[in-house]
């Protein structure tokens, strides 16, 4: 008998579930619990990939999967090991789905400094619908020899719209190796699912237009 009325309360509290869930995302209801909890209801989730031993694994299967569009922003991408694999993985993505949107946009920093980086630039401009190198020399503008003056400094990977890393890390072996050898960086990223990713996707776009347009 016990164990029937325990059936009987776990139904009728997933038959009100959906119901509910429906009408706490309403923007009264959504008012209401920030006033309560004095913090706003996102609906995103957010998981803490702790340096580049976490971060990299994750990189790889969200470009793997991707099927509409990968979106990149990045201030440095040296042309090392983990530099080339990530040009790598997106140009063998972009050959198995050619309808694959690939936009990419890399900050312009002095060769000197770059690690690679004008060979970066080649070989993606030669895979991506649109590649931007940001606040470059040749831009319409006053030149500053302070070289992060202006500097893109968005480290998004977008894809599909559904799901984004974002945070610190550059595309570097210094990035990729921290918390797997002594000289990796210690840094962190986060993986984010939710309407976060489609804001990310609107500035990534915004940012993007305006850079051609320069």
């Amino acid at each position: 008998m016990k164990r029937l009325a325990i059936l009987t309360l776990v139904i009728c509290a997933q038959a009100t579930a959906a119901p509910l869930n429906d009408e706490l995302r309403q923007s009264e209801s959504d008012r209401e619990l920030t006033a309560l909890t004095r913090s706003v209801e996102t609906f995103n989730r957010v998981d803490l990939l702790d340096r580049g031993l976490n971060s990299w694994p994750v990189r790889r299967q969200l470009l793997e999967s991707a099927s509409s569009f990968v979106f990149v922003s990045v201030p440095f991408w040296n042309y090392d090991q983990a530099g080339r694999e990530f040009v790598e993985l997106l140009g063998s993505r972009k050959r198995a789905l050619r309808d694959l949107e690939l936009k990419v946009i890399q900050g312009w920093t002095s060769p000197w400094l770059s690690k690679g980086g004008r060979k970066v630039k080649g070989e993606i401009k030669d895979i991506a619908d649109q590649y931007l190198l940001w606040n470059s020399p040749l831009w319409q503008r006053r030149f500053s020899f302070n070289l992060f003056r202006g500097h893109v400094h968005d480290k998004f990977l977008i894809v599909d719209g559904s799901k984004m890393v974002l945070g610190g890390m550059n595309i570097s072996n210094e990035d990729a190796s921290g918390g797997a050898a002594m000289n990796g960086t210690h840094d962190t990223d986060l993986v984010i699912q939710g309407p976060a990713v489609h804001q990310a996707t609107e500035i990534f776009l915004k940012v993007n237009q305006l850079g051609h347009h320069l």
